[in-house]
């Protein structure tokens, strides 16, 4: 059984109160998406907002959509925070997204958020993404 709780996208001011906040802390501080697009974003459904849930509290939220490629599909996680427990978290979000029939779970992370995805799971890095400002 997969330990995660969806949330439905009229529930997002609800779920922020709840801790689902945290998430605005997770994001690029490089201003490509803020934390009222980011709420923005979950009301219209463009992405998914999961509980990991104890008995009071959820531990950790994720926003994620799915990416589809050519020959696979895949689970983003936009954004992810989690107070304790983050490797079970992890492993949920890899159930979660085995059973919606994608193939791989996917993170944009800085370095120090990579170091704590390859500790707790099996991440591996495909491919980097440079940029350069204009």
């Amino acid at each position: 059984m997969i330990a995660l709780e969806i949330i439905r996208p009229e529930m997002t001011d609800v779920a922020w109160e709840m801790g689902a906040s945290g998430l605005e802390k997770c994001l690029f501080e490089d201003g490509t998406t803020t934390p009222s697009q980011l709420k923005t974003k979950l009301f219209k459904g463009e992405l998914e907002l999961l509980a990991y849930p104890n008995s009071i509290n959820p531990l950790g939220w994720a926003a994620v959509n799915f990416v589809q490629y050519d020959n696979c599909r895949s689970m983003f996680v936009f954004c992810m925070t989690c107070k304790k427990d983050t490797k079970n978290l992890i492993d949920e979000l890899k159930r979660y997204a085995k059973s919606l029939g994608a193939r791989f779970l996917e993170f944009i992370c800085a370095p120090p958020q990579e170091r704590l995805f390859k500790r707790y799971s099996d991440f591996y890095t495909p491919y980097n993404l440079f940029r350069c400002d204009l």
